[in-house]
């Protein structure tokens, strides 16, 4: 079990994450009992050696929406067994010309960040899928995706504008039509649970973030990137004066990595939507149907309140 020193010089010296919260997160360290330290101290998410955090710019802009396509297309607990038109590589093509818009919004808005290799050692980061070729298997494409860039958080104030679909493209709505259905039923619980609860507040411009994509390329999945980015971000938001970040999952580890900040960050599940469960009325040919298929998949949607934010009463979005 690590000592007190031990934990608290780890968690000051920690060169991805330094802000008040973290201050605030070693002061909580010190208060607790020694039995408690260890449980605690496993809960300050680092990243592994040979990674770095940096902040998103318009240069990432490919790579963040290939890592996007194919993580959606291939590994997704909701979308990797439903059937598309073209199989799951025409997908992740559809899904990375769809996400430009808002990809380049969230870039924009100098709330998104992204795992990187930290000392890449090749000569030139390339994206180098070719999008009219379907043959292409998940493997190969991870192949071609031969940048420095592994995993990333994309988030914008919950107050910009909503984008509308390029005109040359599917839309998302188009090419996972059950996503909407997804938010529309989150937002409609958590607004119900919200106007029993609290009194309304509209969200004003730096009150609330809204994560927008979590996505961590397959060959380093299952080090703990996302959660180390997660912390990073909640601390990150919070130093920048923002009260509260609003996510949607469709992942239980991310649920789990949203749901459970560190300290002095809080969170509460404002709603949760299940879809095996889930029927609806399709074409007249078909009846009722569940558009999910087999995904069985508990969706959640999120709000965590930052210890060191401004506080409001309720936002929606």
């Amino acid at each position: 079990m690590p000592s007190l020193e031990v934990g608290v010089r780890a968690l000051e010296s920690a060169k991805c994450i330094k802000s008040k919260p973290v201050q605030r997160r070693c002061d909580v360290l010190r208060a607790m009992p020694p039995s408690r330290i260890a449980m605690a101290y496993a809960e300050f998410a680092r990243l592994p050696d040979g990674y770095e955090i940096r902040q998103l710019t318009r240069e990432h802009l490919k790579w963040v929406r290939a890592i996007v396509g194919h993580t959606m297309s291939f590994d997704s607990p909701l979308w990797r067994d439903a059937p598309y038109e073209g199989g799951a590589t025409q997908r992740a093509y559809d899904m990375y010309h769809a996400m430009k818009p808002s990809s380049k919004q969230c870039i924009d808005s100098g709330l998104s960040y992204g795992v990187f290799i930290k000392d890449w050692t090749k000569s030139e980061a390339k994206l180098r899928w070719n999008v009219e070729d379907p043959s292409c298997t998940r493997d190969d494409l991870l192949k071609q995706m031969d940048f420095p860039l592994v995993s990333v958080a994309m988030s914008k104030d919950l107050t910009a504008d909503k984008l509308g679909p390029r005109k040359k493209f599917k839309s998302w709505a188009e090419i996972v039509p059950p996503h909407g259905t997804i938010s529309r039923e989150l937002k409609r619980k958590d607004e119900s649970r919200q106007n029993r609860e609290v009194k309304h507040q509209t969200p004003q411009a730096g009150d609330v973030v809204r994560r927008s994509g979590t996505h961590t390329h397959g060959d380093h999945a299952g080090k703990g990137l996302a959660r180390a980015l997660a912390h990073f971000v909640m601390d990150r938001m919070a130093e920048k004066g923002y009260g509260k970040i609003l996510i949607h999952t469709g992942d239980a580890h991310v649920h789990k990595v949203w749901a459970n900040p560190p300290a002095p960050h809080t969170a509460v599940v404002g709603a949760v939507f299940e879809t095996a469960n889930h029927i609806e009325a399709g074409p007249e040919t078909e009846g009722k149907h569940n558009p999910f298929g087999r995904a069985d998949v508990t969706c959640s949607r999120i709000w965590v309140l930052l210890g060191e934010g401004r506080k409001i009463e309720k936002t929606s979005g």
